[in-house]
């Protein structure tokens, strides 16, 4: 089974930003996985709990619609049932969407503010390599 450095959660509504995130980690050697690469023919619910199972990041793209969104948040309790305490620091919001309502499970992590691009991609990068390198 292919292993990623990252898993995009992210509303099909922010599908724009969320493959401009994933070709510039693509750019900085991060393997992403993200559900639109899927093949055709191939379940796309499958193809999801894979890539969770194989993921070593979960980098949440927080949107009104990705808080309203069922297969969002079942992507964000796997990465908290398998990071409680999240010392692994399995999973890294962004917001994208300035006053929405955090849920409740992710205002105890801090979140890199991703409504302003161009600052805030350097951090991610240096976040992610931070939490990758052991």
């Amino acid at each position: 089974m292919e292993t990623y450095d990252v898993f995009i959660s992210y509303s099909h509504k922010s599908d724009e930003i969320a493959k401009k995130i994933q070709s510039n980690l693509v750019k900085n050697r991060f393997r992403v996985f993200i559900d639109s690469a899927t093949d055709y023919g191939i379940s796309i619910p499958s193809e999801i709990r894979k890539g969770l199972k194989s993921s070593r990041h979960i980098v949440c793209l927080m949107t009104d619609d990705w808080i309203k969104s069922a297969y969002c948040q079942l992507e964000l309790d796997t990465g908290i049932m398998n990071d409680p305490a999240a010392k692994q620091r399995k999973i890294i919001p962004l917001l994208l969407q300035k006053g929405i309502e955090i849920p409740e499970d992710l205002k105890r992590i801090k979140y890199l503010d991703f409504t302003e691009w161009t600052t805030n991609f350097k951090k991610l990068i240096t976040e992610l390599k931070r939490a990758i390198t052991p």
